[in-house]
C-alpha cells in the first residue's frame, strides 16, 4: 500500500489545518460503535480534555469521528447522546479508541472532497501516461473519454504502426473519442496516450496504484494539498485557521504575501510554480512533449 487519499487528508490537518498552538479539541471514543448507536462513550481518563474544557461539550455541538459528523443532544458525565450521520455525512462503524474531534472548524469530509477535486484538477496541467491494447477493426476504435492526446501506436513487435487519426469529438463513440487506424483489420498493437486523472472514490484509494488512472508521483502531493487548501478557504470553511500559520508555510517556500494578505492567490501562485516545475521535469524525462496526433 502506497500513499492513500486518507494519508493526504491527515497531512492536510497536520501541515496546514491544525497549527500546533491552535489544535482542535478531541478525545478518544471509549467503545466500538455500530452505525446506529446514539450513545457516544468518552474516554476522559487519558487527559486529552482538561476539566475546564468539558464545558465545550454541550447540546448543539458538532463532533466528528472519522468522516461522520454527529450532533450532541444531551450530555452526561461520560456519555454524549448524539444524532448520527449529521450534516449529510454517513453513519458508519467506528473502532474503540477512535479520535473524536469537538466542533471541528473544517470537517474531514470537506477536506476529503477537496482532495478528490484537487486530484482531478491535476489533469488541467499535468497528465498520466496510459497504454491500451488494441485490435484494429474496420470502424474507429473508441478510447477513454479522459484521453487528452495520443502519444504513439506500435505493433506487438514494437515497430511503429501506420498512420492514424485521432477523432475528437466523435459522436458515434460512447466516449465521443476514437482513433481511426490505417492498418488492416485484425492488426494488434498498443496505443499510448496522455490522460486526465480519475477522481478517487474512497479514502483508502492508493494514489500510487499504477493499475488506476492516477499513479501520482509523491512529489505532486504538495500540489494537491495546496489546491485543496485554496478550495477550502474560498468556500469559507477555514475561517478559524490561523492565517499567520499559512503565511509562514508560504514563506518557507519563498513566498511573501506582504500587505495584501491574499492567501488564496498566493496558494494558487505557489501551485502554479510547482506545476511548472514538474511539467518541465516531465518534458526533460520524456524527451520533450510534442504534438503526436497524426493527420491523414
Amino acid at each position: 500500500m502506497g500513499q492513500t487519499v486518507e494519508n493526504l487528508v491527515t497531512r492536510m490537518y497536520r501541515e496546514y489545518l491544525s497549527p500546533m498552538n491552535d489544535s482542535m479539541l478531541f478525545f478518544r471514543v471509549n467503545e466500538a460503535l455500530d452505525a446506529s448507536e446514539t450513545g457516544l462513550d468518552m474516554n476522559l481518563a487519558d487527559g486529552l480534555i482538561a476539566p475546564e474544557e468539558r464545558d465545550l461539550l454541550g447540546e448543539g455541538v458538532r463532533v466528528e469521528v472519522d468522516y461522520e459528523q454527529m450532533l450532541v443532544t444531551r450530555v452526561s458525565t461520560k456519555t454524549l447522546t448524539v444524532v448520527r450521520g449529521f450534516n449529510s455525512t454517513t453513519a458508519t462503524t467506528h473502532a474503540d479508541g477512535a479520535t473524536c474531534y469537538v466542533a471541528p472548524w473544517v470537517s474531514r469530509q470537506q477536506v476529503l472532497d477537496a482532495v478528490y477535486d484537487a486530484v482531478v484538477d491535476l489533469g488541467s496541467d499535468l497528465w498520466v501516461e496510459r497504454t491500451q491494447a488494441v485490435t484494429v477493426g474496420s470502424d474507429p476504435t473508441s478510447v477513454p473519454a479522459r484521453v487528452t492526446e495520443i502519444q504513439s501506436w506500435v505493433y506487438d513487435n514494437g515497430l511503429p504502426g501506420r498512420d492514424y487519426t485521432y477523432l475528437d469529438p466523435f459522436p458515434p463513440s460512447q466516449t465521443r473519442k476514437a482513433v481511426l487506424f490505417d492498418d488492416p483489420p485484425g492488426t494488434t498493437g498498443y496505443l499510448t496516450f496522455f490522460s486526465k486523472f480519475d477522481r478517487p472514490t474512497a479514502p483508502t484509494d492508493d494514489l500510487e496504484d499504477t493499475s488506476k488512472n492516477w499513479a501520482i508521483p509523491l512529489e505532486w502531493f504538495k500540489i494537491i494539498m495546496v489546491d485543496a487548501l485554496a478550495t477550502l478557504i474560498v468556500s469559507k470553511q477555514t475561517d478559524q485557521i490561523s492565517t499567520d500559520f499559512i503565511t509562514e508555510l508560504l514563506a518557507q517556500e519563498g513566498f511573501d504575501i506582504g500587505e495584501s494578505r491574499d492567501v488564496v492567490q498566493e496558494l494558487l501562485t505557489l501551485r502554479a510554480v510547482w506545476v511548472d516545475r514538474h511539467v518541465k521535469r516531465k518534458r526533460q524525462t520524456q524527451g520533450g512533449i510534442r504534438t503526436v496526433v497524426k493527420r491523414r
